[in-house]
């Protein structure tokens, strides 16, 4: 049974799939649509369904995300980790983070029913644009003296992707890893059309975003 061993308010759980490729450096990541930053490909909520105190439940989560997000199927080699981080909502999500591959004879990842882009990234050379939050996970993944799964609290210093999206908007244009796909991507298009973009994101009609610089 998975318990809370900081004793947090918890209000969500979730999960994510750090995905490994063969050649044991590159990591999948996914490229959000709602502001141009660089996350992990596969991952999201346990269902009211789920029990969030049986292993199996994050499990289940993180094949289910993987399919949806990157058309593809993985296998988890290991637990590495969890986090909480307090939501702007109130309360702390949980998250657990799962180390896994690609299954064999599984597809190449492509993108899925979310995201602008997808694509393979060493975990020691991030996009800059990466969210702080997921940059802390995975160096404490590959953490060489990691001997045990990590537990992290999220502090203030550590920006989610609401606070970080404001900071990115005032970056040089290539300081920011795929802008223009971003840009050119439909889905944020639409987005951005229907005000559902991060913060300062929301603000302008898609055509006057590439003033960035």
């Amino acid at each position: 049974m998975i318990l809370n061993p900081h004793n947090l308010p918890e209000k969500n759980h979730s999960t994510t799939a750090l995905i490994l490729h063969a050649n044991g450096r590159d990591i999948l990541m996914r490229m959000d649509d709602r502001v141009p930053l660089w996350g992990l490909a596969g991952g999201g909520n346990l269902e009211a369904n789920k029990d969030p105190t049986l292993e199996q439940s994050y499990i289940d989560t993180v094949h289910q995300e993987v399919l949806e997000e990157a058309n593809t199927r993985v296998e988890i080699i290991e637990f590495v980790g969890e986090t909480w981080g307090w939501m702007r909502r109130g309360g702390y999500n949980h998250e657990r983070i799962y180390l896994a591959r690609l299954a064999p004879g599984a597809p190449a990842p492509t993108l899925g029913d979310e995201g602008a882009a997808i694509g393979w990234f060493p975990y020691d050379a991030l996009p800059k644009n990466t969210t702080p939050r997921v940059r802390k996970r995975i160096e404490a993944c590959f953490d060489p003296n990691r001997k045990e799964p990590f537990s992290i609290v999220y502090d203030d210093t550590v920006l989610g992707r609401h606070r970080f999206a404001d900071e990115i908007y005032h970056w040089a244009k290539e300081d920011i890893t795929g802008i223009d796909t971003w840009l050119a991507s439909e889905r944020v298009k639409q987005k951005m059309a229907k005000g559902e973009c991060f913060g300062l994101f929301n603000r302008y009609p898609p055509q006057k975003v590439p003033a960035l610089s």
